[in-house]
């Protein structure tokens, strides 16, 4: 039997014709159902696409291994990388559609997973949404002029830190990527505000 490059994540698919896709990556401990509640109002226009990620830690999905809080295995975060963009060639083959038409939301471990992603195969992610997020490495030289980036953080984020914030920011600017950052008085758990700011994004596809 022929490998299906579609089998690499397990999935959540809520079908749509229209011919625009939602890619859904949720935080450690989560599934491909989680952000679902997230993009609700877009349920009727957008295919949305929800992925567990592969990697265990103590039994909770992740999309790439950590060898301490912040520390992350770069070889892993690479062998997963990809297999999203196998996983990706194929669904944008097999429904005849692009990065143009797609916009990809990720919420801490799936935000860095995109950032990852995009950073190694920037032609596959053209615009993402990365929702509490940290640098998974810093990447060399980029060109992302095409790309439009969303970044949402909380000044009161116990996990991750003003300086490590400030460095993602610093890395996508250099970039040329559009980005906008929305930084809110908050923790780590996300807020009605970013949650409008989300649903704005969104509008944009």
């Amino acid at each position: 039997m022929e490998f299906d490059p579609l089998s690499l994540f397990k999935t959540h698919i809520s079908e749509n014709s229209s011919g625009k896709t939602i890619f859904l990556f949720h935080g450690t401990g989560g599934n491909e159902m989680d952000l679902f509640p997230l993009v609700e109002p877009f349920e009727n226009t957008h295919t949305i696409v929800g992925l567990r990620g592969n990697i265990l830690e103590q039994g909770m999905p992740r999309f790439f291994k950590r060898l301490s809080e912040g520390v992350f295995d770069q070889g892993i975060i690479k062998e997963e990388a990809e297999k999203l963009s196998l996983f990706l060639n194929a669904w944008y083959k097999k429904y005849e559609t692009s990065p143009d038409n797609t916009i990809f939301i990720g919420y801490s471990n799936g935000a860095n997973f995109i950032l990852a992603t995009l950073f190694i195969y920037p032609e596959l992610i053209k615009k993402a949404a990365v929702l509490h997020a940290m640098l998974p490495f810093t990447p060399d030289k980029l060109d992302l002029a095409n790309h439009t980036i969303l970044l949402t953080r909380g000044t009161q984020d116990p996990i991750i830190t003003p300086a490590q914030s400030a460095a993602l920011v610093d890395v996508l600017n250099q970039t040329k990527a559009t980005l906008s950052v929305l930084e809110t008085d908050s923790g780590h758990a996300i807020t009605q505000e970013e949650l409008e700011a989300l649903h704005t994004f969104c509008n944009t596809l």
